[in-house]
């Protein structure tokens, strides 16, 4: 019963529209330890097949007391615009890098499903089927502490998942409208996170 209370939590604060910090009883002191804090799991380059990428910024998904996971974005050459590298179709990669062990494949289906809602305003259909495609690696085991999730866009080809280094399912067929809201769940107007936007921004 424990174990379902604190993955009920967990969904609920992820999904949470707000920053990071703003209901923290110290905000300004959580956000200088959360600033200070060494991000692990996210090289400065990144390299899959003929992708090969530089970190462009990276920050921690957090609520509350939860830090969920690392995510850093990758990219060609580094952008602080945020439009611009969403509406873009040239290669990228996000990794996820699991730091709590509250995290279950449930809970991160549940978000990343939001996630997609939000980015591209409620309009899902035309990329739903990718969307579920997606959804099922995610499901096919279980996550842990320190397991990193690699998402790889490459165009003309679409999207390679990779769980610890390896492929967790084939390619998912998809152009750049799937890529504009996978990108987009971290980087749109209505990102899961403003205050990890910007960091993934590196500003």
């Amino acid at each position: 019963m424990k174990k379902i209370i604190y993955s009920l939590l967990v969904a609920v604060l992820l999904t949470s529209c707000g920053g990071g910090n703003e209901n923290s009883l110290n905000p300004e002191k959580d956000k200088k330890n959360l600033n200070n804090e060494k991000l692990t799991g996210v090289p400065d380059k990144l390299s899959y097949d003929d992708s090969k990428l530089i970190l462009n910024g990276s920050g921690i998904r957090s609520k509350y007391f939860v830090k969920a996971y690392v995510c850093g974005l990758y990219l060609p050459e580094k952008s602080k615009n945020a439009a611009e590298i969403v509406n873009a179709d040239g290669s990228v990669a996000v990794r996820l890098h699991i730091i709590s062990k509250l995290i279950t494949r449930d809970n991160m289906e549940r978000v990343v499903r939001e996630g997609f809602v939000r980015s591209t305003n409620g309009k899902t259909t035309a990329i739903q089927s990718q969307i579920d495609e997606l959804m099922a690696n995610f499901q096919k085991t279980p996550v842990n502490v320190d397991d990193l999730y690699d998402m790889v866009y490459t165009p003309g080809k679409g999207l390679q998942g990779y769980k610890n280094g390896k492929p967790w399912g084939p390619i998912i067929v998809c152009g750049p409208e799937f890529r504009h809201a996978l990108i987009g769940i971290w980087l749109s107007d209505d990102p899961i996170d403003p205050d990890l936007k910007t960091k993934m921004l590196g500003l």
